[in-house]
């Protein structure tokens, strides 16, 4: 269980080590017991690509819940979810991060709206026994007797799986949870009840962004949105990252993610950020960047970008809607 590896005593540099001595005893490999008890971070690729995931999900012939929330909320995560064949279904993650003043309906009309989604939509949220016990109700009113989560890496699906076999069997699951990118590693199956649940690797993005960014998209409290005025000559700092620069003698631009990103506005270029890209934006659009978070742009502008490398990005029409844009 753990991370799903194969326990190996072999090679301490490839996944699912343990010591000989502990080989027989072991519920952890080492990497998962250092995570878990120490919480020693280390980012690490899989050894499975996306399209193998994939292909594995597939094999299992049976119903596939694709998890998403707004921070990977995508065209790159939308893709993947196009190319699931047979039933499926799109739930919506950590709905208890997003503000009370933000309807959950609206963002699911915007969801089908933006990316052309014709599939049922599951808001859950693990700290809601309401919409967890919906979503178990999903599952089993179907009479389906064995189901995929798929979804991006950190997406919560594993979070999700623990949290339904502590609330329908009164089990915990070995399964490990963390805040770390690719903590679950290979194919894990638990049963609840009558179900078995297949929880797959999570999908890697294309375009990984570096460790520290990863780490800090994670919530510790609800979304806290952050709406900057930026005139002219001013620069949007991110956590050491990228500027944002726009054309507008003022323009209202606001964050949504993490708010352990640190923000700050410059009246300077960054020496080392050698790096730049131009984007024409119309009024309400976002500048999204998958599994970190997403701009909204008040007022349509040139918006440049610098950083030391390329960053990744997305546009898209406006999550969350604007004057002239109606569901």
């Amino acid at each position: 269980m753990g991370c799903g590896s194969v326990f190996q005593s072999e090679d301490s540099k490839k996944q699912g080590y343990v010591r000989q001595e502990k080989l027989n005893d072991a519920v952890y490999c080492e990497r998962c017991f250092r995570l878990k008890h120490y919480h020693e971070r280390k980012l690490e690729s899989l050894s499975i690509s996306n399209e193998d995931i994939l292909k594995c999900a597939e094999r299992y012939s049976c119903p596939i819940y694709y998890f998403i929330d707004l921070l990977n909320l995508s065209e790159e995560s939308i893709r993947l979810f196009r190319r699931i064949s047979g039933v499926k279904f799109l739930v919506l993650t950590k709905i208890d991060y997003i503000p009370k003043s933000i309807s959950i309906s609206n963002i699911m009309s915007r969801i089908r709206l933006i990316y052309d989604i014709h599939e049922e939509i599951i808001p859950v949220s693990i700290h809601r026994d309401g919409t967890m016990n919906h979503f178990w109700n999903h599952i089993s009113s179907h009479s389906f007797s064995q189901v995929v989560f798929l979804g991006m890496t950190n997406v919560g699906k594993s979070s999700l799986l623990n949290q339904l076999s502590f609330l329908k069997s009164n089990v915990e699951s070995p399964i490990l949870v963390s805040e770390m990118p690719n903590t679950t590693r290979e194919f894990i199956s638990w049963k609840i009840q009558d179900i078995t649940i297949y929880d797959a690797p999570g999908f890697s993005y294309e375009h990984a962004y570096d460790g520290d960014l990863q780490f800090s998209s994670a919530f510790k409290k609800w979304m806290h949105p952050i709406t900057h005025s930026l005139k002219k000559d001013a620069r949007l700092y991110f956590h050491s990252s990228f500027t944002l620069q726009q054309d507008c003698v003022q323009n209202y631009v606001t964050f949504y993610g993490s708010n352990e990103y640190v923000m700050e506005k410059l009246y300077r270029d960054i020496p080392e950020f050698t790096y730049e890209e131009t984007i024409c934006f119309n009024d309400f659009q976002d500048l999204v960047f998958p599994g970190v978070g997403f701009f909204q742009f008040r007022s349509g502008a040139n918006v440049t970008i610098r950083s030391a490398k390329k960053i990744f990005f997305e546009v898209r029409r406006s999550l969350l809607g604007g004057k002239n844009d109606t569901n």
